[in-house]
C-alpha cells in the first residue's frame, strides 16, 4: 500500500497575501488537504478513525518557505508518514511547482485523539502495523518545543474564534492559527508589516473552541525571530509559535 503520495493543486487567489506570497494558513491547508487523501488510502482517514471513536489531531508541525509559486501555476504536494512511537506519528511534506523546484517543505507530528473524552490515544490497535514507512527526513533534526516566555508586561492582541474556524473534529482547524498569528503581528508589530517569512513552526497544547476568548502576545528576540503566545480566559498557553524571518 502506498504511505508516500503527490497531488496536484490549483493555487487560488485567495492563498495568496497582497505581497503575492503564500499565505501561512494556505500552506498549512495544503498539508492537511494531502495528510487526509494519504491516510485516507492506506485506512488511517478521517472516517476511518472515526468509526473507531478517535481522530488525527496535530501537536506540532514547521515549515520553511524556500520559493513562491508562480501566480497561475498549480503546485504539487507530497506527504509521507515515518514509523511511529506509541503515541504519535511524524510526517514530512513538500510542495513543489511543476518544474519540481522545491517550494516548502515540513514536518510534523500527529496524535489520535479520543472522541468523547478528548484525551490521548495510543496507536496500537487503530492501524495496520505492516504497513512500510519511509525513511527519507525533510530535516535532520527532530523540532523541539518553543520556549515560553513571560507575558505580564506585555499588552495582548485580543481575538474570538468565530464558528467559521471550526472544522470536522468540533475545535479551531489548525491552519486557522496562522491567520490568528499574521493579525497579532499586525496590530502589535506594525512595523514587521510585509516582512518576508523564512520560517514558522506551530505547538498545539490545548483545543481552542469557537466563541472562546484568546489573548495573544508576541516578543521579537532578536530582529529575525518572533515568539508568539495563545492564552486563554483562564491564562493557559493553548498555543505557541515561531516565526524566522529572512
Amino acid at each position: 500500500m502506498p504511505v508516500d503520495m503527490s497531488k496536484e493543486y490549483q493555487v487560488r487567489t485567495r492563498d495568496y497575501d497582497r505581497n503575492r506570497r503564500l499565505k501561512l494558513s494556505s500552506i498549512l491547508d495544503f498539508f492537511q488537504e494531502i495528510a487526509q487523501v494519504q491516510a485516507s488510502s492506506v485506512g488511517m482517514g478521517s472516517a476511518d478513525m472515526g468509526a473507531q471513536g478517535v481522530f488525527w489531531a496535530v501537536v506540532r508541525q514547521k515549515f520553511e518557505i524556500l520559493a513562491q509559486p508562480v501566480m497561475g501555476e498549480p503546485i504539487t504536494a507530497r506527504t509521507w508518514p515515518y514509523t511511529s512511537s506509541r503515541f504519535a506519528f511524524q510526517r514530512d511534506y513538500q510542495l513543489r511547482d511543476p518544474r519540481g523546484k522545491l517550494l516548502v517543505k515540513a514536518t510534523s507530528e500527529w496524535v489520535l485523539m479520543n472522541k468523547e473524552k478528548r484525551s490521548f490515544e495510543p496507536l496500537t490497535g487503530h492501524y495496520d502495523e505492516t504497513l512500510k514507512f519511509c525513511t527519507e527526513r525533510n530535516f535532520s533534526k527532530r523540532v523541539r518545543k518553543i520556549h515560553d516566555f513571560d507575558t505580564a508586561a506585555l499588552t495582548p492582541y485580543r481575538m474570538v474564534p468565530g464558528e467559521s474556524t471550526v472544522d470536522l473534529n468540533g475545535h479551531v482547524n489548525n491552519a486557522c492559527y496562522a491567520d490568528f498569528v499574521v493579525d497579532a503581528l499586525t496590530t502589535l508589530m506594525p512595523d514587521l508589516s510585509g516582512a518576508q517569512v523564512h520560517s514558522c513552526q506551530f505547538d498545539y497544547r490545548y483545543e481552542v473552541m469557537a466563541g472562546e476568548p484568546l489573548n495573544i502576545y508576541a516578543l521579537q528576540d532578536d530582529p529575525k525571530t518572533i515568539r508568539v503566545l495563545g492564552k486563554d480566559a483562564k491564562d493557559t498557553i493553548t498555543f505557541a509559535a515561531q516565526i524566522e524571518l529572512v
